[in-house]
């Protein structure tokens, strides 16, 4: 009978102890995880690929800092790219004119969100001056996808090839799509990093046009 007793106890004592260190295990893993950061899948490409942030990303307006990035209230850095078409674009040249330099890649899904927006609104304030630079990172895409990318959303903005890589570098880029909004006197008033819907880009479009 004593025997029983203590096996009894035994036993007792052995599922107090599983219990406590389950518990323990538990709460240990709980609080591991909320010390994770949450994860997103992110369409990536290339060797240096950008990210392409995920959709909705409203309301973000960030200044750049660095030697030749780009910096709100600072000159847009200069560059000269071919079109789609084989023109040539110098921003510079556009002095005079509001600009909104869009950088996007045929990857990137919400750039293709964005872009019948972006589209929309060249078409409606053209005639005001106002020009859009699509500028795709043909480094890291792929030019066959970039032309059936504009085809499909019958994009007639002046669709930029940075074949090279060297103005999505030297504008710093962080993520696509990326937009600079650029005054008439060639200052950076705005960069919107992220998708933009219909009435950002008219609010900002309407502080460039100003």
């Amino acid at each position: 009978m004593n025997e029983q007793i203590i096996r009894e106890r035994q036993r007792t004592r052995w599922l107090i102890l599983v219990s406590g260190l389950g518990v323990s295990l538990l709460t240990g893993l709980l609080v591991l995880s909320s010390l994770q950061p949450a994860q997103t899948d992110i369409p990536i490409s290339g060797t240096a690929a950008l990210q392409s942030l995920p959709r909705p990303l409203t309301g973000t307006v960030l200044t750049v800092a660095g030697a030749s990035g780009p910096v709100v209230g600072q000159p847009a850095p200069d560059f000269t790219l071919k079109t789609l078409d084989g023109q040539t674009v110098t921003l510079s040249d556009l002095r005079g004119q509001p600009v909104v330099i869009n950088f996007w890649a045929s990857w990137c899904a919400p750039c293709r969100l964005e872009m019948p927006a972006l589209q929309q609104a060249y078409e409606a304030r053209r005639a005001e001056g106002l020009v859009i630079l699509a500028v795709n990172l043909t480094a890291q895409d792929r030019l066959a996808e970039v032309k059936t990318f504009v085809e499909e959303l019958d994009l007639t903005m002046p669709i930029l090839l940075d074949e090279s890589g060297a103005v999505s570098e030297l504008y710093r880029l962080l993520g696509l799509p990326t937009s600079i909004f650029v005054d008439g006197n060639g200052v950076i008033q705005r960069i919107h990093l992220g998708p933009m819907v219909e009435a950002q880009i008219t609010q900002f479009m309407a502080e460039i046009l100003e």
